[in-house]
This record gives structure tokens, C-alpha cells and sequence, in this order.
């Protein structure tokens, strides 16, 4: 497979996971936690942006590191970005969200927390299938299918 396909695979699977994660926080907290978002049409807006540079940024990093084989660097940005992703995430939903801000802040960082947590279970399933999968069209879409949900 060609590295171009590879890195629009890499790109979609970091996308999809990234929206995923932040749509998700903003439906959790608007219809199960039942606080209102103000504008909840343009902080959608807002997180797809987000989830899209990350994403971009992401990949990015990721490719540059593989090439150089410096697998320290890749390390370094799973453990940099994603802090950095929740960071901004819990900033635009404190923003948000109506009510005080003590109780803002304490109702995005749950919401992030929990999401997070049913993410990172579901995470490693397309892992491990990936990892037995020989072609990476498969994997992709696999990975991209297990975010949605």
C-alpha cells in the first residue's frame, strides 16, 4: 500500500476517534447529565475543529517519527497530544455549559472522564484485531467503525 493511502488511513482512524470522543462529552452532558450547552450547533463546530488539528497534528507527528524509527517520539506524542486534546475539550464545554462555573467544571471533567473511560475499554479491541490483520484497509475502517460506537 501506498504511503499516501496509509497516512488518509492513519488520518481518518485519529479523526473519527478524536470527534467521537468530544461529540460524545457534549451529548453526555446535554441529554444524560441534562445541563444545557449554549449554542450546542456551534460548540459542535468548535470540537469537530479541534478534533480535526489534533488529529492532523497527530498523524503528522506520528508519520515523521516512523520514518525516523524513533519509537520514544511516538511514545511522547500519544502521551502529549491527548492530554492536550482532553485539555481543550474540558475548556469549550466549561465555556459552554450553563451554571455556575464550579459546577461547570466539575460536570465537564466528569463527562470527559466517564467518556474516556468507555472509550479506552472499547480501545483496545482494533488493536488486537489490527495487529492479526495483514492489510491496513481493513484495520482502518475496523478502527473507524469501534469509534463510532
Amino acid at each position: 500500500m501506498s504511503e499516501s493511502i496509509e497516512i488518509l488511513l492513519r488520518l481518518i482512524v485519529n479523526c473519527s476517534d478524536m470527534l467521537a470522543l468530544s461529540l460524545s462529552s457534549i451529548l453526555f452532558v446535554h441529554h444524560v447529565l441534562h445541563w444545557k450547552v449554549q449554542k450546542i450547533r456551534s460548540t459542535i463546530s468548535y470540537m469537530a475543529a479541534v478534533s480535526l488539528i489534533g488529529a492532523t497534528g497527530m498523524t503528522a507527528i506520528t508519520m515523521c517519527a516512523q520514518q525516523k524509527h524513533d519509537t520514544d517520539t511516538i511514545a511522547f506524542i500519544d502521551e502529549l497530544i491527548l492530554p492536550l486534546f482532553f485539555l481543550l475539550i474540558w475548556i469549550i464545554l466549561l465555556v459552554r455549559i450553563e451554571g455556575r462555573v464550579w459546577k461547570r467544571a466539575i460536570v465537564a471533567w466528569i463527562a470527559i472522564g466517564i467518556i474516556a473511560a468507555v472509550c479506552s475499554r472499547f480501545g483496545y479491541l482494533p488493536g488486537y484485531i489490527d495487529s492479526h490483520l495483514e492489510h491496513p484497509l481493513p484495520a482502518a475502517l475496523f478502527h473507524v467503525s469501534a469509534s463510532a460506537l
